[in-house]
């Protein structure tokens, strides 16, 4: 991750290396806990897997990027961390907090700020898994049936997106 305070620049690492027939690709960034960078997080999220020549549901994944950062932004703690990875023929998307929240499927319902209460069953309508981990914060993730072509260059060093 990039040394500079979130919101300013960005916090990426990205690496490709090979493992077996598939190659991996993954690319970390780090956001503010702002409503503003949910955008931001959708535009990086189609921009990584565009550079990688992933062939994937786009539109699904900008969805899936949006509701599960709204939902840290919203319910979660501390900066918020958004990985995305490509590998057998799957792409994930991991959105990291440092809350101890319990996201689950809950009632949707109309409150004082509006309609709450569906980003997971979206989730859940779009990703083919998706799921919840518990360790040093909470992490949601969800994942897509996703290919990319395979390239004489797919062996060269990593480098930037």
């Amino acid at each position: 991750m990039s040394a500079h305070p979130v919101g300013v620049g960005i916090g990426l690492t990205t690496t490709a290396r090979l493992r077996g027939p598939a190659t991996e690709r993954h690319a970390t960034h780090t956001f503010a806990r702002d409503a503003s960078e949910i955008a931001r997080a959708r535009r990086l999220a189609a921009a990584t897997l565009r550079s990688w020549g992933v062939r994937v549901d786009q539109s699904a994944i900008v969805l899936l990027t949006s509701e599960l950062m709204t939902n840290a932004i919203r319910h979660g703690e501390g900066v918020v961390r958004m990985v995305l990875r490509a590998t057998d023929g799957r792409v994930r998307i991991e959105v990291h907090d440092a809350g101890a929240g319990m996201p689950g499927l809950r009632v949707g319902q109309l409150t004082g700020d509006g309609l709450g209460g569906f980003g997971l069953h979206v989730v859940a309508a779009l990703a083919d898994a998706w799921g919840v981990e518990y360790g040093a914060g909470t992490t949601v993730w969800a994942e897509k049936a996703g290919d990319w072509p395979t390239r004489p260059d797919d062996e060269r060093e990593p480098g930037p997106p």
